[in-house]
């Protein structure tokens, strides 16, 4: 048929489908005399009911428009015949599989029994385990419950006023203020402290302002480069090395990176008893592992800041130490070099925008420091604090153990290394968690585990 010769309604019409079957014609009459007759088929019996045939189907198969005349075996034969179109392709990637409309095992809350990525476990998952880390606010805590060596601490970092900066700064700042090839932004008259207020060493107060200036003017570089994770480690490395140093010997600082939960005893668990592992170097990048495996929870956290003890505590602990298994031998939750030194301080770190959550890898480490304890039968009255950094941010957790569970208090916010105020909410913060580990830390350590050892060494004596 030529379109061109024809008008568009008439071509319209002659190529649209036409769901009338055409008429039918009366059967060319038969010369054999042999020959079966219509009449004699329909003498021998009534055909079995017919299934009308939709214009759908009478399109798709045509030949099949006089379908009313045909038996129904002869129906299934010329759809059998008919050979079946393949499905269509997906316009995802890879096969398409249909959806089982059984219940998942995890649409009512997630569970820990399948493999899953590391990068896809949350703060909350860590509720379902076995002790429970629940991360609350300071507010939700029952009064009754909360421990006051925590209730204290807490309080005391969140004195942190408006008054952040040191008078004897005042002529620094302002000098930095008029500076006509580079002014810097200087703090209001109101967010000075009073004279001689600040309990940071006088004679590092400029050497500390010029250090967190330098913070602060490095972070607006890496942040808008979204730099790696180890330029935001040196950034915090600084800031935490400064406050080391004004301990006189008495913290260190260290990096733990390496560093691995050895003993199953100290490993959170699932509820089924499966361990919970972060090991990058996973060849299955499971984050669950069986009971009687020798591969350990490594990677945990970045730094450490622990009490430096003095040669005589040290051989305290050595002596103490003989009378214990060689993997409880460790006044940390692990036995590698670190194993000498009583921890008040941790820290986890991320790049901003991290796939992975830094409270996770925190809550486990201090879920091992507080089974420490408990088997040791120390007193877990005393907070853990804990530091996650992510790129600028700061934030604090006080970790304690009630009811048997965990509790991570927080986040609480302690600055940010992107502005001036922010990094001196940070090194107040910082100075107060030194303080608290040289003093309060301190006392418990003596008059809990350093006593424990003593008693296990004088038992050996006797």
């Amino acid at each position: 048929m030529n379109l061109r010769h024809t008008s568009t309604r008439q071509a319209l019409a002659e190529t649209s489908y036409n769901p009338r079957p055409p008429k039918r014609k009366a059967p060319a009459a038969t010369t054999d005399a042999n020959a079966p007759s219509r009449n004699s088929r329909i003498m021998k019996g009534p055909d079995p009911p017919q299934r009308p045939i939709s214009p759908r189907r009478s399109k798709t198969l045509p030949g099949l428009a006089d379908a009313a005349l045909l038996s129904h075996r002869q129906i299934s034969h010329a759809l059998s015949s008919v050979p079946s179109l393949p499905p269509p392709e997906s316009s995802r990637s890879g096969t398409s599989t249909k959806r089982s409309k059984s219940k998942s095992p995890t649409r009512d809350g997630k569970s820990l029994n399948q493999v899953k990525s590391l990068d896809s476990y949350t703060i909350y998952d860590l509720e379902e385990c076995v002790p429970s880390v629940r991360m609350i606010r300071f507010e939700e805590v029952e009064p009754k419950k909360l421990p006051p060596a925590v209730a204290k601490l807490y309080k005391t970092l969140e004195k942190v006023s408006t008054k952040l900066f040191p008078d004897e700064l005042k002529e620094a700042f302002k000098k930095d203020s008029t500076n006509p090839r580079k002014p810097k932004p200087s703090p209001k008259a109101n967010e000075f402290m009073t004279p001689n207020s600040t309990f940071f060493p006088a004679k590092r107060l400029p050497h500390l302002k010029d250090i967190l200036d330098l913070v602060v003017h490095i972070s607006k570089q890496d942040y808008r480069k979204n730099a790696h994770e180890r330029d935001w480690g040196g950034i915090s490395a600084s800031l935490l090395r400064e406050f080391e140093m004004w301990s006189t010997q008495e913290v260190r600082l260290l990096n733990v990176e390496d560093v691995s939960i050895e003993l199953n005893e100290f490993r959170i668990r699932t509820r089924q008893g499966q361990i919970l592992d972060w090991d990058e170097q996973s060849a299955s990048n499971s984050a669950i592992i069986n009971n009687n495996t020798e591969r350990t929870i490594s990677r945990m956290i970045d730094w450490c800041v622990a009490i430096d003890l003095t040669d005589e505590e040290l051989k305290v602990v050595q002596k103490g130490n003989a009378e214990l298994p060689d993997m409880v031998k460790s006044l940390n939750q692990s036995t590698s070099w670190i194993r000498s030194w009583p921890i008040f301080l941790d820290v986890e770190l991320k790049k901003t925008f991290s796939d992975r959550d830094p409270k996770v890898q925190l809550a486990i480490w201090e879920c091992g420091g507080m089974l420490k304890r408990r088997w040791h039968d120390w007193s877990t009255n005393l907070p853990l604090p804990g530091i996650t950094i992510t790129g600028p941010k700061w934030e604090y957790y006080l970790f304690f153990e009630m009811d048997e569970d965990l509790i991570m208090i927080g986040p609480n916010e302690m600055g940010s290394t992107m502005d001036l105020r922010g990094v001196w909410q940070i090194a107040h913060r910082l100075q107060i968690l030194m303080e608290w580990g040289k003093n309060d830390y301190r006392k418990w350590l003596e008059t809990t585990v350093l006593d424990y050892f003593e008693d296990l060494s004088e038992q050996a004596e006797d």
